[in-house]
């Protein structure tokens, strides 16, 4: 779960509340988990720009989308605030990875960086997490009706069947008195 969660975090832990949701996993392991999925590879890209700036990401940048258009737009945004500019890049997923990257190149200081992705990343792994357990917690009250519902439609079969049973013998035994008579 952890590695799904490093690489796509909001389905994957949308996935685990679920199933934390039908009793399989801890909660607060769950939400630990997604928060830590998150935030290794924001903290890795910031890295990548932060450290990288001028050989990883001018030779690799095209690669993941960081091209120097980019870079100048986003490098205005950053500049005039970074926690919106953070925030932003985290909701979007198309820029969210280039958006890290790039918070990296701006030299962004790291440690309010990971204040920032910490503050989204706590709110956005509870809100994952409370929809899955949520949605967990209503397939199993559907499951619960449908158990129910198949007992009752067997009841219904075996009182249909019984009475289908014993209209045959009660006609058979009304047509054996009347041809008697």
């Amino acid at each position: 779960m952890f590695f799904g969660m490093l690489v796509e975090g909001p389905v994957i832990t949308a996935a685990a509340g679920f199933a934390a949701g039908l009793g399989y996993f801890d909660l607060g392991i769950v939400y630990m988990l997604s928060v830590l999925g998150d935030i290794i590879p924001d903290f890795m890209f910031y890295g990548v720009g932060y450290w990288g700036r001028e050989t990883v990401v001018k030779k690799y940048g095209k690669y993941i989308g960081v091209t120097s258009e980019l870079f100048l737009k986003t490098e205005g945004l950053l500049s005039r605030n970074f926690v919106k500019s953070l925030v932003l890049f985290k909701l979007a997923p198309i820029i969210s990875l280039p958006g890290i990257v790039i918070a990296g190149i701006m030299k962004m200081p790291a440690k309010k960086f990971l204040a920032i992705d910490l503050v989204f990343t706590f709110f956005n792994s509870l809100l994952f997490m409370g929809l899955g357990l949520y949605f967990g917690k209503m397939f199993e009250t559907i499951m619960y009706y449908i158990k129910n519902a198949q007992w009752a439609f067997l009841a219904i079969v075996v009182i249909a069947a019984a009475a289908y049973y014993g209209y045959k013998k009660v006609s058979a035994q009304l047509a054996k008195k009347l041809e008697e008579s």
